[in-house]
């Protein structure tokens, strides 16, 4: 089965990709799309300015530079985007528009049976949906219809859940208002921070993906139209929202919960001597105007 894959080039991005690869990659003919996308509003607020400083800036302007950069990183569970494009052999590129003509053309050309949008930023319009034969589908880090948009998880944390959903679901035109195929609930560790949480979230999306994937092979999934009745739309969360998080007693980043997803990348993983000398490296606090 020929299998497109559009992500994100950013850590939790990297860690969904790992996983599809893994798993698909003997038995499948497998492409990537990747977007590097930041919305404006995701600066504003200094905690959410930080936490895409280690969502995106350090792994891609530091940590995955110097992973590529060493002469191996055998033994490790995650590969840099760079190694994968290497250990499989799979093109990785990068897209800005995605209802170009170019990339319409590029898709058509890889003819996919199916497509799988995974943390991906930008929407995609009527053509391109229409293009596998197998369907268009995305994994969204949160129960819909009740927390489309942006930040899924932050807000079913901050509405205290015990656990969140990643739906899988079709996409259709609009933003997160597909007819759904699966939702895979992940329990939430509230001793543990937002990203922590968010990469098991995605980690779940992906295994009710593989699991979906024998039917899918034979044609699209049964679906189940959304309750429209049911759906509230969320934007990035502002400073006070991220307050009002914190009040709570929740973490959105946690040094040893980053340290202990980075070790995935090192082949000694938390023993491994190179991850003190990232742990130096880290984006602070202070530099963002946090107290």
């Amino acid at each position: 089965m020929r299998i497109l894959i559009f992500g994100k080039a950013d850590l939790l991005g990297n860690i969904a990709l790992n996983s599809l690869m893994r798993h698909l990659h003997e038995e499948h003919h497998l492409g990537v799309f990747l977007s590097d996308y930041v919305v404006d509003c995701e600066r504003e607020a200094p905690l959410s300015d930080w936490l895409v400083a280690h969502e995106r800036d350090f792994p891609l302007n530091v940590f995955f530079p110097a992973l590529d950069a060493l002469e191996s990183t055998n033994g490790a569970k995650n590969l840099t985007f760079t190694a994968l494009q290497q250990r499989y052999e799979t093109p990785i590129a990068m897209v800005e528009q995605v209802n170009s003509d170019e990339t319409v053309t590029q898709v058509r050309d890889y003819a996919p049976d199916v497509i799988l949008s995974c943390r991906h930023d930008l929407i995609f319009g009527p053509e391109i949906i229409g293009i596998p034969p197998c369907g268009f589908y995305n994994l969204h880090p949160g129960s819909l219809p009740e927390y489309r948009g942006l930040s899924a998880t932050f807000w079913t944390m901050l509405d205290d859940h015990i656990a969140a959903n990643c739906t899988f679901y079709q996409i259709d035109p609009g933003i997160d208002t597909g007819p759904i195929v699966h939702r895979e609930e992940i329990s939430l560790d509230y001793s543990r921070s937002l990203i922590w949480n968010l990469s098991r979230v995605y980690l779940g999306g992906v295994q009710a993906f593989l699991r979906h994937l024998p039917n899918l092979c034979q044609g699209p999934l049964d679906s189940i139209p959304q309750d429209a009745g049911r759906s509230r739309y969320f934007s990035s969360p502002t400073a006070d929202d991220y307050e009002k998080f914190q009040e709570k007693g929740y973490q959105v980043l946690l040094p040893e919960d980053y340290l202990e997803i980075l070790a995935t990348y090192l082949p000694d993983g938390r023993s491994d001597p190179l991850l003190s000398e990232f742990a130096r490296k880290l984006p602070r606090k202070q530099d963002f105007g946090i107290e």
